[in-house]
C-alpha cells in the first residue's frame, strides 16, 4: 500500500447530489463536522440514520483520497512543481511572447523572494502620520479629564 500512496491519485471535487430526499451532502457534512451523530443529524435534516449513513458512506473513498491528499499537499505540489519547471524547454521559452516572458519573470521574482524571506511588497510608512495616529486613537481612549502633558519635540534643521 505504501507505493500506491507515492502515487498521485485523482481528487474528484464532490459533486451537489441532494441524493432521494434532496438534502445536499454538503448539509450532511456540515452537521457531521460538528461531532454530531447520525441520528442527530437525521433528526435535524428529517431523514433516517440509514439514509445519513448510506450517503456518507457512498462518498467515503473521495474523503480517504482527500485526507492522503491534505496530509501530503505540499510535497503532491513540490513534484508538480518540478515536473512543470522540467517541461519547459528553451525553445517553450524562445516562443513565448513578451508579455508571458516579463509576466513569468515577475512571478518567479516574487516567489524567489519568498522562498528567500525577503520582502514580496514594497511598503512605504510615514512616520508622521504613524504618530498622529497613534496620538488620535489616544485621544479617543483618554479618560475625560486627563491631561497630556506635550514633550519638546525634535528641533528644526537650522537655516542654511
Amino acid at each position: 500500500m505504501g507505493a500506491q500512496v507515492a502515487r498521485q491519485e485523482e481528487i474528484k471535487p464532490l459533486k451537489h447530489n441532494p441524493g432521494v430526499k434532496g438534502i445536499p451532502i454538503e448539509d450532511i457534512l456540515e452537521l457531521r463536522n460538528k461531532q454530531l451523530t447520525l441520528k442527530q443529524i437525521g433528526a435535524i435534516l428529517n431523514c433516517s440514520i440509514g439514509n445519513v449513513s448510506q450517503r456518507l458512506k457512498a462518498h467515503e473513498p473521495t474523503f480517504l483520497k482527500l485526507e492522503r491528499f491534505k496530509k501530503h499537499r505540499a510535497d503532491a505540489l513540490t513534484l508538480t512543481q518540478a515536473r512543470l519547471l522540467n517541461s519547459i524547454t528553451d525553445k517553450d521559452i524562445e516562443s513565448a511572447s513578451l508579455l508571458q516572458r516579463t509576466t513569468a519573470l515577475g512571478i518567479l521574482h516574487d516567489k524567489e523572494r519568498l522562498e528567500r524571506g525577503q520582502s514580496t511588497a514594497n511598503v512605504a510608512l510615514s512616520i508622521c502620520s504613524l504618530v498622529e495616529r497613534l496620538d488620535a486613537e489616544g485621544a479617543a481612549i483618554r479618560p475625560p479629564g486627563t491631561e497630556v502633558i506635550e514633550e519638546p519635540g525634535i528641533p528644526e534643521d537650522p537655516p542654511a
